[in-house]
């Protein structure tokens, strides 16, 4: 993936056009850090980035409650980037949890995209 730095001047305005610009991709990430860093060495790789913007998708993972953690393991064997999120009932795969809430919004426990731009 390529990755270039620019200059500029209004970087409200930038973020905003950015937004709407990226409104046309099925997926998109924004991360912005609002100008947080942190002097931790595992941490400077991702700190040196103000805002990072994905779009569109080459590989998509997805997956529900069941095998959750076991599937990121596809993430890490690869040398893309990816952003998603992981769902709040993927705890119950690390400690002897449960949920009995019911879920109306119906998302995925885990949901990743690797991004075309």
């Amino acid at each position: 993936m390529n990755e270039f730095k620019i200059l500029i001047s209004d970087i409200q305005i930038f973020k905003f056009k950015l937004v709407e610009w990226l409104k046309i991709f099925d997926h998109f990430a924004v991360l912005d850090s609002n100008g947080f860093s942190v002097n931790y060495p595992y941490y400077d790789k991702v700190s040196s980035y103000d805002l990072l913007a994905a779009a569109g998708n080459t590989h998509i993972l997805k997956s529900f409650y069941d095998n959750s953690f076991e599937n990121l393991k596809f993430i890490e064997n690869t040398n893309k980037w990816w952003f998603g999120f992981i769902g709040y009932d993927c705890k119950n795969n690390i400690e002897n949890l449960k949920s009995s809430n019911p879920d109306f919004i119906q998302f995925f426990d885990l949901y990743f995209f690797s991004p075309e731009i």
